[in-house]
């Protein structure tokens, strides 16, 4: 399976119409100073226009190149619930787990098909309860 290489990390500063703590998603590159940034490709019906944004690295994730089983992109950092299905004496029951989304527990070249019980809920950074009460 060929995967897209991209990265999301969020917004250090203000500025270019994006506010602190948005998501940017594009090319990830570190400047000399060792400042992160995050490359958007923008298509202006004529011409690419590139934007680059400044980010926080402790946020930087990259895409796995899997989709969830709702079409969502999944991200190095995020959150997905899988469910899995147990027989009990009252019948078959629904049961999931969570887990955070680690780019290098990840073959991929992975079964897509695998992840139609994935579903990303979260992630790592916007949301760390999740994970906190999974366990517990």
């Amino acid at each position: 399976m060929n995967r897209e290489i991209k990265f999301r990390g969020k917004v250090k500063y203000n500025g270019n119409h994006k506010f602190s703590g948005d998501w940017i998603y594009g090319y990830y590159r570190n400047n000399d100073n060792g400042n992160a940034f995050i490359t958007e490709t923008l298509d202006d019906y004529s011409n690419y226009i590139f934007d680059e944004t400044e980010v926080k690295e402790s946020t930087i994730g990259q895409f796995t190149g899997l989709i969830d089983k709702n079409g969502v992109e999944i991200y190095e950092g995020d959150i997905v619930k899988n469910y899995y299905y147990i027989d009990t004496p009252d019948g078959e029951q629904e049961r999931y787990h969570l887990k955070e989304i680690k780019f290098n527990n990840i073959n991929c070249e992975y079964n897509i098909d695998a992840f139609e019980n994935i579903e990303v809920i979260g992630n790592i950074y916007d949301n760390p309860e999740l994970i906190e009460k999974e366990g517990k």
